[in-house]
């Protein structure tokens, strides 16, 4: 739940940034600063686990774009209710798929019902801004399946965590400097660098907290968790961004039922 938290106050920092590209560079320079505190402490991952890792940031590298892409044709109380709401159901299959992990009845029940209620909450997008969201849905959905199998394998779920961190900016940097250039991204006004900083560390910990999660508990009910955080994000959406969509009620009602139903299913497993 504090990742979910974590999680939605990042990406709605990232909505807020006035240039996204300059905002997204910022962020990602400083998770990987963070992180690099833990990779003295964890040191160097095993020649195995970068089978895992080096896929995992190329996907990463797309879900950021995407990720920009969607937020910047949708309001984020529609935009991110979306992207995050679809991305269990293609975790849990993608799971059932690759890992072997058959969700019980009632956690599948749960999973199903936090996808239709983030879905709900979403409702009305335009075409292309779901679309684009759908996409960026199984670019999340992909990654967790990937993080997952590294994460199990790993030392630790946090090496793996922050060696993915560490490198995160290193493929998007390029990008940054071909669209914006090198001036641009140094003479950002200070609450930029702020917000990308403060944005940057709650990335670190949600990102970690997931992960711990991922090897305690099956990839779909831990990724269905974790779609709470759009309960979060329309608040934020609607109270701080100042965005005119209402906040869909009957939807939040349906992800706070699926949420109960996906942790009651984990227990009686």
């Amino acid at each position: 739940m504090l990742a979910a938290l974590l999680h939605a106050t990042w990406n709605a920092l990232l909505k807020w940034q006035p240039d996204a590209i300059v905002g997204m560079n910022i962020f990602l320079v400083s998770t990987t600063v963070f992180s690099l505190l833990g990779v003295f402490y964890f040191g160097v991952p095993d020649a195995d686990i970068w089978l895992f890792i080096i896929p995992s940031l190329v996907l990463h590298l797309l879900y950021h774009l995407f990720l920009l892409s969607s937020y910047r044709i949708a309001d984020f109380n529609l935009a991110y209710p979306i992207l995050r709401g679809a991305a269990p159901l293609f975790a849990a299959l993608f799971a059932l798929l690759f890992l072997g992990e058959t969700p019980t009845p009632l956690s599948a029940v749960g999973i199903i019902s936090v996808c239709g209620g983030v879905l709900l909450l979403a409702k009305g997008a335009p075409f292309r801004a779901v679309l684009t969201a759908l996409i960026t849905a199984v670019l999340i959905a992909t990654y967790s399946v990937v993080d997952a199998s590294g994460a199990r394998q790993a030392d630790s779920a946090l090496q793996y965590a922050v060696w993915v961190m560490l490198l995160d900016s290193v493929l998007f940097l390029p990008i940054a400097l071909k669209k914006r250039g090198l001036s641009a991204l140094l003479s950002a006004p200070k609450k930029v660098y702020l917000c990308g900083s403060i944005g940057g560390l709650c990335n670190v910990v949600a990102y970690s907290l997931v992960l711990f999660a991922y090897t305690n508990a099956p990839v779909g009910a831990v990724a269905a968790l974790r779609e709470v955080s759009v309960i979060f994000g329309a608040l934020i959406g609607y109270y701080l961004l100042k965005e005119k969509t209402a906040i869909r009620i009957p939807g939040a009602i349906v992800v706070a039922l699926g949420v109960m139903l996906i942790i009651s299913g984990n227990r009686g497993a």
